[in-house]
């Protein structure tokens, strides 16, 4: 209750500021006296008094924008500071529609555009910057009083949980680390994060040497029995149990739940989009890929020159790549490689020397990401979508068919030039896929317009990074 009446209140002082900030900027700025006079009349509008009187009916259209579009809700779920963004933004661009109907009914308002304009936006980023300190500041205290928690298991559902609960900042739980067997690979995010804290027979010791509180048991490797020796002297100790169901649950499949025998059940979905979906997401990519495609076009046409000048060669680079539901297409790219390098060494994934593998054009191209732009047109064609998986080479696909289960699943969507295993990895995921998968199909199976959306918005901050690229 206490965060809320502090964020009305700084809401409303960014509000009022943003406004009178827009009225200096329109008629201060320009070398407008306070007062201006057009064809010997008084002109109202240039006076500060209009906009202060006016600021009460703008700071309530304002609030109550702000709350019909969620504004002041806890941030919930995967890359949530983005959609707490986009809600201020909807609620801003609501509140000034608002604002600027009410210029042409009631005389109170004053009419300019301009200030209007200046006050939208100095009022959205403002609000947006609030929501930032506010989660950092919260942040900040929890961190004071977090409850210290041990991941029990080592395997892949163990690793997966120990990540969310280390990336999600937004609950009151400083993992500590891991029991289980040691374990033999870790994720990739987990590799400068994850701390072993040994084997399972040292938990009564680990756990009142590090003062843990509670356990997240997240593992299918071990036994009923195994199970019960383990929860039964710590629920009398008071510690506090979670049980992940397992990672074929969590990972790739929706699950529901439901008691319509007096049991509880899980309820296994489908993980695919359903026709509306499918249509709703082709709008989105067309019409996204021909806007974008326009609008770089200069850029496009420079890149071309730029390649045909360095040597011979195209200027794209056709690859058949694995689509929906298994069926193949020729993905483009602007060339980056010398012709025919892979006519000795085969088809290659990915290496860690990719200085003999690229031109010097070429290597800042797929440095800043710019050799994917092509795909924009396999997006207008309907052969990818702006999210999705990323397509692989039927060379791999049948090596990973036999190698990784359930990796045909990834095919029931369209693949992607971006997608949420890219924004958890990028290149460095390109030799784990298993772990790709593993992103694929959580995608999938949590598909949204706004989650592809995030995705997009996420991908751009990490082009402009130059993170993860090679």
């Amino acid at each position: 209750m206490i965060r809320l009446f502090l964020l009305v209140v700084a809401d409303l002082l960014v509000i009022n500021g943003a406004y009178l900030t827009a009225y200096i900027l329109k008629f201060k700025f320009k070398m407008y006296s306070s007062m201006v006079f057009a064809y010997g009349n008084y002109y109202p509008q240039a006076s500060v008094e209009p906009y202060i009187q006016s600021l009460y009916l703008i700071s309530l259209i304002w609030i109550v924008s702000i709350i019909l579009f969620h504004g002041y809700r806890q941030r919930r779920g995967i890359l949530a500071g983005i959609d707490e963004s986009i809600n201020i933004i909807l609620a801003g661009v609501l509140a000034s529609s608002l604002i600027m109907a009410s210029t042409m009914i009631f005389q109170v308002f004053p009419g300019s555009r301009s200030v209007l304009l200046y006050g939208f936006l100095i009022s959205t980023f403002g609000i947006i910057i609030i929501r930032y300190l506010a989660f950092r500041w919260g942040a900040w205290r929890r961190r004071k009083s977090r409850i210290r928690v041990m991941v029990i298991g080592t395997d892949e559902l163990s690793q997966t949980v120990y990540e969310r609960l280390i990336r999600d900042r937004k609950h009151h739980y400083e993992v500590i680390g891991a029991m289980g067997p040691s374990p033999k690979k870790l994720l990739y995010s987990l590799e400068e994060a994850y701390q072993y804290l040994g084997e399972l027979d040292q938990i009564l010791p680990v756990i009142e040497r590090e003062h843990i509180a509670g356990l997240y048991i997240a593992t299918r490797e071990l036994t009923r029995a195994q199970l019960s020796s383990i929860i039964d002297p710590l629920i009398d100790q008071g510690i506090s149990l979670w049980m992940i169901p397992s990672f074929y649950d969590v990972v790739t499949s929706r699950i529901e739940t439901n008691d319509d025998i007096g049991l509880p059940l899980f309820t296994i979905r489908a993980n695919s989009l359903n026709p509306f979906q499918n249509i709703l997401k082709r709008i989105l990519d067309a019409t996204m890929a021909m806007t974008i495609t326009i609008m770089i076009a200069p850029i496009l046409l420079i890149i071309s020159v730029l390649i045909k000048l360095e040597g011979q060669g195209p200027i794209l680079y056709k690859q058949e790549r694995v689509g929906l539901n298994g069926k193949s297409f020729l993905m483009l790219k602007f060339r980056t490689m010398p012709v025919d390098i892979e006519r000795h060494s085969g088809p290659v994934i990915h290496t860690e020397d990719q200085s003999h593998r690229a031109t010097r054009l070429g290597a800042f191209l797929r440095k800043a990401s710019l050799d994917e732009l092509p795909q924009l047109f396999n997006i207008i064609k309907g052969e990818m979508s702006l999210v999705g998986p990323r397509p692989e080479r039927p060379f791999f696909v049948d090596q990973f068919r036999d190698e990784i289960p359930d990796y045909d699943k990834r095919h029931r969507v369209l693949p992607g030039l971006t997608g949420w295993a890219q924004i958890n990895g990028r290149a460095a995921l390109s030799t784990r896929t298993d772990e790709k998968l593993m992103y694929d199909l959580y995608y999938i199976n949590n598909w949204s317009l706004g989650f592809d959306v995030k995705i997009i918005i996420k991908t751009i901050v990490e082009v402009i990074r130059w993170r993860g690229a090679y």
